[in-house]
């Protein structure tokens, strides 16, 4: 599985309730952001730039917010990430600090993005599935994105590994991993799914896309780790 995320939460994060998005802009989070942090809070750029004093720039202010964002957040239960370039945006993984950041700077905030439902945060805590938020399925119809792939250094790894390091034995360990991905694209094309595959030209660089609809995840999974387990894979679910 490629990109297999990594999470590291001290203590579990909940569902956002619906004061908060009753008084906020909330969208669903597509991770656990930098693989520790659940809550996500942007300020609205305008509100903040409206206020800075007309004899700061821009760079100054931000400068003195990133030490005043650091004094109120010293006493934070867990940690933190300010950003100030781009977007001003702080990642929280404490519930009570993310509460605590709303009480202080509530007036800014532009958006929230954090688990929005028990199924949304059982997807965020899953180490195997990216998610992707989205106004509409792909295509308007399809909940998930397989994409697997096999780069030059996949395959030298396996000729050598496997074979004797010559260029026979890598002609011979492409070449199977090209029938692998044939094989797998006739398997898919041969059931009854509704799905959609695009791929490309079988070089060194082989890959596909399948976009396909919920109710034929597992038997699709199963397929993928019996035909092509030594393909690099993602699988992406759409968060609308």
């Amino acid at each position: 599985m490629f990109g297999k995320k990594r999470i590291r939460l001290r203590t579990p994060p909940s569902v956002l309730e619906d004061d908060i998005k009753s008084s906020y802009r909330v969208r669903p989070s597509s991770s656990i952001y930098y693989g520790k942090f659940p809550y996500k809070i942007t300020f609205d750029t305008q509100i903040v730039n409206d206020l800075i004093p007309p004899e700061d720039s821009v760079r100054l202010f931000d400068h003195e917010l990133h030490f005043e964002f650091q004094d109120f957040a010293s006493n934070f239960y867990d940690h933190y990430k300010f950003i100030c370039h781009g977007k001003r945006r702080v990642y929280l993984s404490d519930r009570k600090d993310f509460e605590s950041t709303l009480g202080m700077y509530g007036d800014w905030v532009s958006e929230i993005q954090g688990p929005v439902s028990d199924e949304h945060l059982d997807l965020l805590n899953s180490s195997d599935l990216h998610l992707e938020v989205k106004t509409k399925p792909w295509y308007n119809k399809y909940e998930y994105k397989l994409e697997v792939w096999a780069s030059y250094f996949a395959i030298r790894n396996l000729w050598l590994t496997n074979g004797n390091g010559t260029s026979q034995s890598k002609a011979q360990w492409k070449d199977k991993m090209q029938d692998d991905l044939s094989n797998f694209i006739e398997t898919m094309e041969a059931q009854d799914y509704e799905a959609r595959i695009k791929y490309g030209k079988f070089d060194f660089y082989n890959g596909a896309t399948m976009f396909f609809k919920d109710n034929d995840f597992e038997e699709i999974m199963t397929f993928k780790t019996l035909i092509i387990p030594d393909y690099r894979t993602k699988v992406t679910k759409v968060i609308t």
